[in-house]
């Protein structure tokens, strides 16, 4: 059977391993050597897999040869299949449902659609936690939210904070 190197991501902004499978395990299988890479901390049966940027988990039962996962591929490992995102600006909040694997950079984009933002007015725009830090667009939303939750709460900012 061919092997090959994944990524695998989980929670925490560096929770992240190149991981060498093969192209006949199950998600099961994948589950399982994430366990035993410290990715996860608990059993298969309370996390989901997903692909990067697809919103629905993967079969767990299916081998990796037929889900077509390729040489470098990105795995999230999350115990929620949906994250309630509440993004506050300017004291409105508005709320939607993403998968785990999703990028900051999607959120962000969405945000300043929903707040109707644009322009030069878009091009400062950072989205940060409730403790300031800024997030870079690269994160997966997965990696910011804990068990037991399924949400997050992140604030649309200037890049520039000003303190005075």
């Amino acid at each position: 059977m061919k092997e090959f190197e994944v990524f695998f991501h989980g929670i925490g902004y560096d929770n992240v391993k190149l991981i060498r499978v093969q192209e006949d395990f199950t998600g099961i299988e994948v589950v399982k050597l994430a366990k035993e890479a410290g990715i996860i901390d608990t059993t298969e049966e309370e996390f989901e897999v997903f692909l990067e940027e697809k919103d629905e988990p993967l079969d767990k039962t299916r081998s990796l040869l037929l889900l077509e996962i390729k040489e470098r591929a990105h795995f999230t490992f999350h115990h929620c299949k949906k994250i309630e995102v509440i993004v506050s600006y300017n004291g409105t909040d508005k709320a939607d449902y993403f998968s785990p694997p999703t990028k900051i950079e999607k959120i962000l984009k969405w945000a300043l659609k929903v707040f109707e933002i644009c322009g030069a007015d878009a091009t400062n725009k950072v989205l940060r936690t409730e403790n300031g830090k800024e997030l870079a667009n690269n994160i997966r939303l997965g990696s910011l939210v804990n068990r037991p939750h399924c949400y997050i709460k992140l604030f649309l900012t200037a890049k520039v904070l000003v303190e005075g």
